[in-house]
Formats: C-alpha cells, structure tokens, sequence
C-alpha cells in the first residue's frame, strides 16, 4: 500500500459529474433576454434623456421589452419550424444534451436500470436521435447481455447517420463486437 514517502504517482479517474444545468435551451434563451436588455436599455437612455422621463424607469422598461420581443420571435420560429410538417430537432437536440450526459454518466457508474429509463425517455421525444439509439443499445448489451436488441438499435443508427458520421463507424464497430462476443458466448436473449 503506498504511503506517503512512496515515490510512486497514482492516477485516480473522476467520472464526470452530472450537469448541473441540464437544459442549454433555457440557459440560451436567459443569455438572450439578458443580452436583449442591455441592447434595448442602451437605446432607451437616449430617448428617455430627451423626454425628460425619470431614468430609473429604463431597466425595467428594457428588460421588459427585450422579453416582448424574443418570445414574439420565439413564436415565429416555432410557426415556422413546423410550417409543412417540418420539425427543429436541432434545438430539442440541444436541450436532451444534458440527459444524454446523465444516461452516459449511468451507464459508467453502472447504474443501466436508470440509464435505461433515460435512454427510452429520450427516444421518446426524439425517435430517431443517433447518439441516444447508440447509448440505448450500449446499455443493454453492455448491462442487460441482450445482443438481439442491442444490433437492432445499433442497425437504426447505422440507417439513420450518414455514411461519413464517426457514430456510423462506432456502430458499425460496436455491433461486429456485439455479434462476436454473442456467437461464441450464447448471450443472445
């Protein structure tokens, strides 16, 4: 066991903590209004100087303004990305970043129960979400032996990810090993 006049340097690996703050979408839209206020409080000074209004006032006025405005083009966007059936998946992407950071940190903790009930919470907002399949299919080979289940994710991200994407590389990967090791083990379930 070493002690403390050992020369030896040992190297502890810290898993990752869980984001504390899980929603980008939300810290996003916070930094927009703040950075919005500034913007309308700046141009509100001059005019307020000009009337003669008390400038005490101009914050609030500011912010209050800056929140009319983004969450009118909020509405727009949001009109818009589902204009003709279309979807924004990339900002839903943004804001299951965070629970793909909480099922990866699962998955190496051990902890594949959770991990799994995250991953089918995902995919539930986001079908065909590369990344989460990926995840889906890691946790029950890798927790749960279930190599039949595990290749049928691994195959959706395959289908689903362009042909140049590294998670198609992974899979592809991930899932010879998967038929490897479940071939000479008798792991399929």
């Amino acid at each position: 066991m070493p002690g403390k006049d050992d020369d030896r340097i040992i190297f502890k690996v810290q898993p990752k903590p869980i984001l504390k703050d899980k929603d980008l979408a939300a810290r996003t839209q916070t930094m927009r209004i703040v950075v919005t206020s500034f913007s309308f409080i700046v141009l509100l000074l001059p005019l307020f100087a000009a009337l003669e209004l008390p400038l005490y006032l101009v914050p609030f006025l500011g912010v209050f303004a800056a929140v009319i405005v983004l969450y009118f083009f909020k509405y727009l966007t949001r009109f818009t990305d589902t204009a003709a059936g279309r979807r924004s998946w990339r900002g839903l992407r943004e804001q299951l970043s965070g629970e793909i950071e909480r099922i990866k940190y699962c998955k190496r903790q051990g902890q594949f129960d959770e991990a799994l009930r995250l991953a089918d919470e995902v995919l539930e907002q986001d079908p065909d979400f590369p990344e989460a399949l990926y995840l889906k299919a890691q946790v029950l080979w890798e927790g749960f032996g279930n190599a039949v289940e595990a290749r049928q994710f691994l195959m959706k991200v395959i289908q689903t990810v362009s042909k140049d994407d590294p998670l198609r590389r992974w899979a592809l990967s991930y899932r010879a090993e998967i038929t490897g090791k479940a071939g000479k083990g008798g792991a399929e379930n």
